[in-house]
């Protein structure tokens, strides 16, 4: 039986949004239970949830419905999580290099579904989806490490990068992050000091 004051969470093991979601509320020590599931499968309590029929959603100890997972991200912030820096101009920075991050995840998403998961995948969009990831990329490389990791703790961009790391090994080798850049080296080191982030890793 849920306890009152838990969040109940629902993802899929391969999702890289439904991590970052998971990682955040381990790491900020909210009680949560998990309820894995298959998106393709019929959950009529997912699908009262999130009509969208996509994870990650959570549900509130108070009843509310959240699902995308910058927005539950976003809430929890509110909540006085500290997700974001409290500096405003340091806060949008970091948040611009989640969104650019978060951004190649879901071009990852994108290229894997097209070209995995159609009969006839279009050339065209293949295409685009790896030159998004490519760009991003390059650009994710090259920013500065103080969006990703600040006193020695990885920023929200930072575990994003880490999430992000971790998927593109599992979906797009050719375009994977090099685990000899500092920041990847960094990042990786960080990440894998919190227990849960070898936990959730995806697997096939």
């Amino acid at each position: 039986m849920s306890h009152p004051n838990t969040y109940r969470l629902f993802l899929s093991q391969r999702s890289p949004f439904a991590r970052r979601v998971r990682l955040a509320l381990k790491r900020l020590d909210l009680p949560v239970e998990e309820q894995v599931i298959d998106v393709f499968g019929d959950h009529p309590e997912f699908l009262k949830l999130n009509p969208l029929g996509m994870v990650p959603a959570l549900r509130t100890p108070e009843g509310m419905a959240l699902y995308d997972s910058s927005a539950i991200l976003e809430t929890l912030d509110d909540l006085g999580a500290g997700i974001w820096p409290r500096d405003r101009m340091l806060r949008q920075h970091v948040r611009q290099a989640s969104t650019l991050v978060t951004g190649m995840i879901q071009a990852t998403v994108a290229f894997f579904q097209e070209s995995s998961m159609h009969e006839a995948p279009s050339a065209f969009w293949i295409r685009d989806h790896f030159e998004t990831i490519k760009r991003a990329r390059e650009r994710i490389l090259g920013s500065p490490l103080e969006l990703f990791v600040m006193d020695q703790a990885l920023t929200q961009a930072g575990w994003d990068l880490a999430v992000a790391k971790d998927y593109l090994d599992l979906r797009m080798k050719e375009l994977a992050l090099p685990e000899d850049h500092a920041l990847v080296e960094l990042i990786m080191r960080l990440a894998i000091l919190d227990p849960e982030f070898e936990k959730s890793k995806p697997r096939l």
